[in-house]
């Protein structure tokens, strides 16, 4: 979270000027332009991660206050500990689709889609074993049944999914370079790397403007928000540029790939990278709270 919060600190910045991380990345004509507005009236940092996924705001007029959210969807279920991340998972139902192919569909992200999956696993397992001790009272067998679930859930079967529908997690992986990626399998049915990302950023965000809302006025809008994505330091600029057409796909900027681009920020997505946005908070807590002398070393 301390990344996230270092995205922060310069907002007298944001709707004019690129920071020097930013000025060698490549031009991508579906971001959305600086407008002339003046600044946005809130700057939200979004740390998209590996496992867990968080988020922390700040007012550009008032205080330099940096506030995050440690209340998330089922965490009291689950009996997770406060914390200002939620789960970076999705889970998706099987539907019936006139083609014959698998058709997911998302059914739950963050922590109720563990839940959810948790309980249609359960469900499957107890039809299991209660058709098996049907099978051994009658002295018959099926040596077609499924055996109850045992693998990673990211490497189920589509007849797996069909039963008891697909629980996706660490599908940011897919992104990594070639050199430090993993082996991953492929995605079931009408799943690719793209829609888990655009899937989750979509429901991420409606969740965030939701306690916006709450939290800051009942009309608060995109319109008056300007996103920051923080992203590993080995990703390369093609994984970047991803980012940024998957939040645009999201609905989070304007731009021709943009879903609804009246309700999208008109402010131009910022990618920060994580080690990067870490040393400027570490920085700036060192000149407000710490007190060194000169040629002080640190680690």
């Amino acid at each position: 979270m301390r990344s996230i919060r270092a995205s922060l600190f310069s907002r007298e910045k944001l709707p004019s000027e690129s920071s020097s991380s930013m000025s060698s990345e490549p031009s991508c004509p579906n971001v959305a332009e600086p407008n002339d507005s003046p600044l946005p009236e809130v700057v939200i940092a979004v740390d998209f991660g590996t496992t867990f996924s968080g988020f922390a705001y700040v007012k550009t007029s008032g205080p330099n206050e940096v506030r995050d959210n440690c209340a998330w969807p089922g965490s009291r279920q689950v009996g997770a500990e406060t914390y200002c991340k939620t789960q970076t998972s999705l889970y998706y139902e099987h539907r019936p689709s006139t083609d014959g192919r698998l058709h997911l569909e998302l059914k739950a992200w963050g922590w109720p889609a563990f839940l959810a999956f948790d309980r249609a696993v359960s469900e499957y397992v107890f039809r299991h074993n209660r058709l098996q001790r049907q099978n051994v009272s009658s002295g018959t067998s099926n040596s077609n049944l499924s055996s109850p679930i045992t693998e990673d859930p990211l490497y189920a079967s589509e007849s797996l999914a069909m039963k008891v529908g697909f629980f996706a997690h660490r599908f940011k992986l897919y992104f990594a370079p070639h050199h430090h990626s993993i082996s991953l399998p492929a995605l079931p049915g009408n799943l690719t790397p793209e829609k888990l990302v655009v899937d989750y950023l979509r429901c991420f965000t409606e969740f965030i403007i939701d306690r916006l809302r709450v939290a800051i006025r009942e009309d608060f809008s995109m319109n008056e928000v300007q996103w920051c994505l923080t992203v590993p330091a080995i990703w390369d600029e093609e994984a970047k540029q991803l980012m940024r057409t998957f939040a645009e796909k999201a609905g989070m900027t304007k731009g021709d790939l943009c879903p609804n681009n009246d309700e999208a920020s008109p402010y131009p997505l910022r990618i920060l990278l994580e080690p990067e946005a870490g040393s400027v908070y570490c920085q700036d807590e060192a000149s407000r709270n710490l007190q060194a002398l000169r040629a002080t070393k640190f680690l």
